[in-house]
């Protein structure tokens, strides 16, 4: 990403007082030195936002790193070189919608998805899987499988069910143990599991290798 963080920043919902202006001035510019004078600028001004703008400073210096960053510092301070990224576009024009009630998990892999070119729709439960489920298609479906109330079982019948949405590919996003998950995946026809807690780089190649 061009903008690394700061750019990744400005397109979320920040939620109730904390807007894009803030976590940018926070993110943007420095590298880790910058980041660190930026944060206590901010929250010596803005505490009550301190739990929000840990949260997301953490979740895209994640991506960014993993995906992006070309460097890491060291203990001494020292650049030290990293892996090749992966593409930005190596999801562009593929429509992906990420289901789960787990802000944290559903923050990671929608801006995991979103850095790799991809068009990402989210919902954070079944019932508003369902709404979008039911007008737009997509290339895949990255399925919370434990959710209060609608499921990501009963979400995946409706899903298998669909005129529009028939043959899209579901990966079930989970923490359940592989037999829990693997009569899941029979039930509904899914393509695979993508593991919780989430690992960037397993994501990408388990819905690269489907979407």
């Amino acid at each position: 990403r061009g903008g690394g963080v700061a750019e990744s920043a400005s397109r979320r919902d920040f939620g109730s007082g904390v807007s894009p202006p803030l976590l940018q001035s926070t993110l943007s510019g420095g590298g880790w030195s910058g980041i660190q004078t930026n944060l206590h600028q901010v929250f010596t001004s803005s505490k009550q936002h301190a739990p929000k703008l840990i949260h997301l400073l953490i979740t895209d210096v994640l991506i960014d790193m993993t995906q992006n960053g070309k460097t890491a510092a060291d203990t001494s301070g020292n650049d030290v070189e990293r892996s090749a990224a992966s593409p930005g576009t190596a999801l562009k024009g593929k429509r992906i919608l990420v289901v789960d009630d787990n802000p944290i998990n559903l923050d990671i892999a929608s801006e995991t998805l979103l850095s790799s070119g991809a068009e990402v729709d989210i919902a954070a439960g079944g019932e508003e899987a369902l709404k979008y489920l039911e007008h737009t298609k997509y290339d895949l479906v990255l399925l919370d499988l434990t959710m209060p109330g609608v499921d990501g079982l009963t979400v995946g019948r409706a899903i298998r069910s669909s005129q529009i949405n028939g043959e899209t590919v579901v990966l079930l996003f989970t923490a359940s143990d592989v037999s829990d998950a693997k009569r899941a995946v029979k039930e509904i026809n899914a393509q695979g599991v993508v593991s919780k807690p989430v690992d960037v780089d397993d994501l990408l190649k388990r819905v690269s290798k489907y979407a």
